[in-house]
């Protein structure tokens, strides 16, 4: 899990096909930069063998509270359900580990 910039959002949603999920990463996004979320809370990417397969749009309070926003599967990147339950798990290790460093931050 690693945390991903304006930019290499920007950049994923343009070099994505076009479809549904494309249109609902758009709309998450729009949504991000609009509230200033970018500038406190950077959306984190999950990757399957160096490969983005989804965003996890989601804040954290230095109670370390989460609050989880949008998750979105990029589009064709859609699984079976096994990366469903992995990411399951690798996202309850990647807010443990954000939200610590986000209060040592704060």
């Amino acid at each position: 899990m690693i945390l991903v910039d304006l930019a290499k959002v920007e950049n994923i949603i343009s070099n994505s096909p076009a479809g549904k999920n494309t249109k609902f990463l758009s709309a998450a996004h729009s949504l991000w930069y609009r509230f200033h979320n970018y500038d406190k809370a950077l959306p984190m990417a999950y990757e399957v063998n160096g490969d983005v397969v989804c965003l996890i749009f989601a804040t954290f309070n230095r109670d370390g509270y989460a609050n989880l926003y949008e998750i979105v599967t990029l589009e064709g990147k859609e699984g079976n359900g096994r990366e469903v339950r992995l990411q399951g798990r690798r996202t309850q290790e990647a807010f443990a580990a954000c939200s610590a460093s986000r209060r040592r931050a704060a």
